[in-house]
């Protein structure tokens, strides 16, 4: 896949900056960073990357803007523990489950899977009423949400 300085250049280029987004607003590397795997390189004559390689790509920069940011949340005490091992769990096993049916899906399918997935998610950003924030009671922590 790595054709030339340039093209190893580009795939840098994209993730600092969707690493620099990630740790800034939260946002996970597949929202920024698949659109970008999916239709730069083809817009400038490299190679399409395959369907499970931009998730496997979504994944790792998703991981490490991650491992990068947490200690800075960890220092300011904004981390819920119990939270993170009840979601981190289910995330590894959603993400193991996911990526043992993504590699029976052929390319197109998961693509159109992912759109689809990422319209809903950046419709949630904007719809009315889903926000955290503005009026009504504050809530304090997520088990208010649930309890």
């Amino acid at each position: 896949m790595f054709q030339s300085i340039a093209l190893v250049a580009l795939l840098f280029l994209m993730g600092l900056a969707v690493g620099y987004l990630s740790g800034l607003v939260g946002i996970g590397g597949a929202v920024l960073l698949a659109p970008l795997v999916v239709l730069v390189p083809p817009a400038l004559g490299y190679p399409a990357v395959p369907g499970a390689a931009v998730s496997a790509i979504g994944m790792a920069q998703a991981w490490a803007s991650a491992a990068a940011g947490a200690p800075v949340y960890w220092r300011r005490q904004e981390v819920d523990y119990d939270l993170v091992l009840w979601m981190g769990a289910a995330a590894v096993l959603g993400g193991l489950g996911g990526g043992i049916l993504a590699a029976s899906l052929s390319d197109n399918i998961f693509l159109i899977l992912f759109a689809v997935l990422a319209g809903l998610g950046a419709l949630a950003l904007v719809v009315p009423g889903l926000s955290t924030t503005g009026g009504g009671t504050p809530r304090k922590g997520w088990r208010a949400l649930v309890g």
